[in-house]
């Protein structure tokens, strides 16, 4: 990945009712992709929406708005998605975001960690920079089985992680 780029281009984006953007984008800024712990990058996808409603928000607060408040529905398919590539999440627990363990933690930045024993370690990383709220998604793919399986999760993660945010944008 290059991470000579300060921000991304972005590759579409999508405005909801209550002035919030949410965008792909092809990079993440450099601040934000440093925060990623994963020896090796596979994969990554990335994220940034812009909404008034958030801007005095505690990373953590916008994490668990993204993930743990949305709807039972979206959270169940949440997690069967993550239950069906392995990962290791557990929804019960308190001290973690919709089952993801934290692996660090500011008022700027929350990054959650997990992994899978068919090969797959993941990191969400959730974080403000300048005025925009920036989500990752990092993987390390092990070996045939989990490459095989993130290329065929891989078209619905995209859709689901935009959906996911403009509805959290839409919820702010």
């Amino acid at each position: 990945m290059d991470t000579s780029n300060q921000h991304a281009s972005t590759a579409g984006s999508d405005a909801d009712t209550r002035g919030g953007t949410v965008a792909r984008a092809h990079e993440l800024p450099i601040e934000v992709h440093q925060l990623c712990t994963l020896e090796r990058i596979d994969y990554f996808d990335a994220f940034r929406t812009s909404n008034p409603q958030t801007k005095d928000w505690s990373a953590g607060r916008w994490a668990r708005h993204v993930l743990a408040d949305a709807s039972l529905r979206t959270r169940v398919h949440l997690v069967a998605g993550w239950s069906t590539l392995g990962l290791k999440v557990n929804p019960a627990r308190n001290d973690r975001i919709l089952g993801w363990p934290i692996e660090s933690q500011t008022a700027d930045h929350v990054v959650l960690a997990t992994r899978s024993p068919w090969g797959i370690s993941a990191q969400l990383v959730f974080a403000r920079h300048e005025s925009e709220w920036w989500f990752g998604t990092l993987l390390t793919l092990d070996g045939a089985l989990a490459r095989t399986a993130w290329s065929v999760i891989r078209p619905v993660h995209l859709s689901y992680v935009r959906t996911l945010l403009q509805q959290a944008d839409a919820r702010a």
